[in-house]
C-alpha cells in the first residue's frame, strides 16, 4: 500500500481545510513552508506526495512556482492536482516532471481529451479524482455537482482507459473521524482499477481497516499535521497487516 502525504497549497503556503471550505483554512505552526514540510514527509518515509493547488481549484490564482520548487528539492514522486482545466495545462504539469496528474473538473467537462492524455502520457500517469458528497461527485473546487455518482463515474472512466482513482468523501475530509468505508470497499471490489483512499483517515484503526480492502494507497492529511498519526507507525502497520 502506498502511503501518500498531503501537501495542500494556498497563497504559497501549506494549509489544511475542513470539507474544502476556504474559510476553515488552518496553517499549522512549523508546517507552512512547502519545501520543508515535503522534505520532512520524505524523511519520515512517505512513498509520495499528494500536492493540491487550492488557489487554482478555487479560481483565485495558482502555485506552479511552488510545485516547480518541490520537484527540484524533493526526491519522492509527486501527484499533483487542483485547477487543471485545460489540456495545455495538463501537459505543462506532466512535462515539468510530476509523476501523476490528478484530474477532477477537467475529466468531467473534457472527457474526450482524456484519450489524448492517455495516448501521449500513458494511463499510469493519469488519475481521476472522485470527490463526492451525498453520493454525487463535486467539481470546480467542490462548488458544483457533476450529477453523477462516484462509482458510476468510476466505471465510466474505467471504460475510457483510466485505471487509477482518488476517492474522497467530502463530508469526512479534514475531520479525522474515519473515511467512508462503505464506498471505498465497494470501489475496491471493482476489478482492474487502483483505488487511492482519502478523506477522514484519522487513526491507526482506520488504516488497519483500509488494509483489509483492495486499496492501492491512502492519502494522509490533517491527521499527520495534528500528529494524530505518526507516519513511521502507519508504514509499519501497513507492512505488518498486508504481509
Amino acid at each position: 500500500m502506498e502511503i501518500i502525504a498531503a501537501v495542500d497549497l494556498m497563497d504559497g503556503k501549506v494549509v489544511r481545510l475542513t470539507r474544502g471550505d476556504p474559510k476553515s483554512k488552518v496553517s499549522y505552526t512549523g508546517f507552512s513552508d512547502p519545501v520543508k514540510v515535503s522534505k520532512m514527509w520524505e524523511v519520515e518515509g512517505a512513498d509520495s506526495l499528494h500536492v493540491i493547488d487550492l488557489d487554482a481549484a478555487l479560481g483565485r490564482g495558482e502555485n506552479i512556482d511552488v510545485l516547480t520548487r518541490l520537484l527540484r528539492e524533493v526526491s519522492i514522486p509527486i501527484q499533483f492536482g487542483g485547477g487543471v482545466r485545460s489540456i495545455d495545462k495538463a501537459k505543462k504539469i506532466l512535462n515539468i516532471g510530476v509523476n501523476k496528474i490528478v484530474l477532477g473538473t477537467f475529466a468531467f467537462e473534457n472527457s474526450t481529451s482524456i484519450h489524448q492524455l492517455i495516448n501521449e502520457y500513458k494511463s499510469e500517469r493519469i488519475m481521476v479524482a472522485l470527490d463526492y458528497l451525498k453520493g454525487k461527485v463535486k467539481i470546480r473546487g467542490w462548488t458544483s455537482s457533476a450529477n453523477e455518482g462516484a462509482l458510476d463515474a468510476l466505471l465510466r472512466f474505467k471504460s475510457m482507459g483510466i485505471v487509477r482513482f482518488l476517492l474522497t468523501s467530502i463530508s469526512r475530509d479534514g475531520v479525522t473521524l474515519g473515511p467512508d468505508f462503505n464506498t471505498l470497499k465497494r470501489a475496491s471490489e471493482i476489478s482492474d482499477v487502483e483505488i487511492i483512499a482519502a478523506g477522514g483517515i484519522g487513526s491507526i484503526n482506520d488504516v488497519k481497516k483500509l488494509c483489509s480492502f483492495n486499496i492501492s494507497g491512502i492519502v494522509l492529511g490533517k491527521a499527520l499535521y495534528e500528529r494524530r498519526l505518526n507516519l513511521k507507525e502507519v508504514i509499519s502497520i501497513t507492512k505488518q497487516t498486508i504481509s
